[in-house]
């Protein structure tokens, strides 16, 4: 199986989802040739929804065999070879081809498309520059790692602590839901219909869990969110129908005790952010954005009226960030705050104010490489834009890592300032063995001494979470790995498979 069917988040990207904008045509009226030179053909049609791709982003090979079949076929191009519906079931095309995502007749005339082509081919390099190995990478200290023996492949969708309780859970591909103890006892296991990708605790424990479906790329919506009671003996539907769920949040926004319920709905060709209200027995679904790709969502108040906003990762397509102020109940303004190119693969945010202005900033990460473009990318990594006090950010610092999924920020040292762990779902085994986890320790502004622990090499670590699990004051780390093959090219000999690493700070 390949690799881009491993991942929730981006899983299948549209890549490049070139789209008709200015000279659009109907079914019935052939589109006519343009006096316009590919540069400026590329522009119109390939970066009307987007972020414009530029052609140093990618290789001449990863365009011609791979990017630019896909983006032909969403303007109606038939390419030799290339079936966009490959891998699909037939229920799933059908539902595609409601969308029109790939019209059965052109939307630019074939002489224009093939200018397209030809500039791309043209100003794109033979290779990418490469991410230089970190040869300064220190030992990680002050953290214990703890795993379980797995034989079977890891396969884990979802980590998660409870300091309440001093556990954590974890989630597997096959639905299952296992507790356990901060010693690595076993204490409890729920079985689900498919896997979580997201939970909340109450009062009791496990509170809520998302259910997202079927994993793979799709467009059915057999996702839902359950509610666990009885110390999660039993359980019982709240949401259904979901399109490939990944993160849900909850708010009262009218001060009635009744929380409604965010969920980004990730989808495949389409998806959904929307929120639900409880309307007697049932819940109301009010929609804020049709596009697939919602993944991250973060409560904040950004313009300090007392509301909490929500702040939204997309991260397919049309990549981007955007808040979504709460003006009232039920009354939401969208502001696009950050777009980025459609290959860079984003995958999550953070909110921290780094700076310590009072202001909140964004860590992003970028590094999901399960799109039709697998090559090693260098501007994948972790950014953090910086709140110039009015909600514009601004990128004040990267740090280049292939593959880079999850990064949070945080004073796990305790010396005043912030660190950042982040891992990678595809680092360069070959090159760089330390690559798959970092410990970025802040050793003056904005300066950061790398770190890394043997055991990180044993996984794919595509979930991470931080809390203080032992209530000792300081933060653990808790990492999932999935992958469905126990060793890939450029592991270790001594590799073995583990579904999760508990680091346990000592400092």
């Amino acid at each position: 199986m390949k690799l881009y069917y491993l991942a929730f988040v981006a899983i299948l990207g549209l890549a490049l989802s070139c789209k008709n904008s200015s000279q659009s045509t109907s079914e019935s009226t052939p589109p006519m040739p343009s006096d316009k030179n590919g540069k400026e053909l590329s522009e119109i049609y390939c970066g009307g929804c987007h972020v414009y791709p530029e052609p140093n982003l990618l290789d001449k090979k990863t365009w011609i065999d791979k990017l630019l079949p896909n983006m032909g076929a969403r303007l109606g191009i038939k390419t030799p070879d290339y079936d966009p519906y490959k891998d699909l079931n037939q229920f799933d095309v059908m539902l595609i081809e409601g969308l029109n995502t790939y019209p059965s007749t052109p939307k630019i005339h074939p002489k224009d498309w093939q200018k397209i082509v030809s500039y791309y081919k043209e100003s794109a390099p033979d290779t990418l520059s490469r991410i230089l190995p970190k040869t300064d990478v220190e030992n990680l200290e002050n953290f214990k790692a703890l795993s379980v023996k797995d034989n079977s492949a890891s396969l884990t969708t979802m980590v998660r602590f409870n300091p309440k309780d001093k556990t954590f859970w974890i989630a597997k591909m096959n639905g299952e839901l296992v507790n356990y103890d901060l010693s690595l006892k076993q204490l409890n296991k729920i079985f689900l219909n498919t896997p979580a990708l997201d939970l909340q605790f109450g009062q009791e424990g496990l509170s809520e869990v998302l259910e997202c479906g079927q994993m793979t790329p799709n467009e059915q919506n057999s996702g839902k969110l359950i509610k666990m009671s009885n110390g999660a003996k039993s359980s019982k539907t709240i949401l259904e129908g979901l399109k490939r769920p990944v993160r849900f949040v909850q708010l009262d926004l009218n001060n009635d005790g009744q929380n409604e319920i965010f969920v980004s709905e990730f989808g495949y060709q389409s998806g959904l952010f929307a929120w639900y209200e409880k309307k007697a027995d049932k819940w109301k679904r009010h929609v804020l954005s049709y596009q697939s790709g919602a993944s991250e969502i973060k409560l904040h108040d950004f313009n300090n009226d007392g509301l909490k906003d929500l702040m939204v990762l997309f991260a397919q397509g049309d990549e981007h960030i955007s808040i979504y102020y709460n003006n009232n109940f039920g009354e939401f303004r969208e502001e696009r705050i950050l777009s980025f190119s459609p290959v860079y693969g984003s995958a999550d945010i953070d909110l921290v104010d780094f700076n310590k202005d009072g202001y909140t900033d964004i860590l992003y990460t970028n590094g999901d490489n399960a799109d039709f473009s697998m090559i090693k990318k260098p501007y994948h990594g972790i950014r953090l834009f910086i709140n110039d006090k009015k909600n514009k950010f601004t990128e004040k610092w990267f740090y280049p890592m292939y593959g880079a999924f999850r990064a949070k920020a945080a004073d796990f040292d305790k010396d005043g300032d912030y660190d950042i762990v982040a891992t990678s779902f595809f680092p360069d085994d070959s090159k760089e063995p330390s690559s798959s986890f970092v410990y970025l320790e802040q050793t003056t502004s904005m300066l950061f001494k790398t770190k890394s622990l043997s055991e990180a090499k044993n996984g794919r670590w595509m979930t991470m979470d931080i809390a203080d699990a032992d209530a000792d004051g300081d933060l653990d780390i808790l990492l999932g790995s999935f992958m469905l093959n126990n060793k890939t090219e450029g592991m270790s000999e001594n590799f073995q498979s583990v579904p999760f690493l508990l680091l346990s700070n000592t400092k």
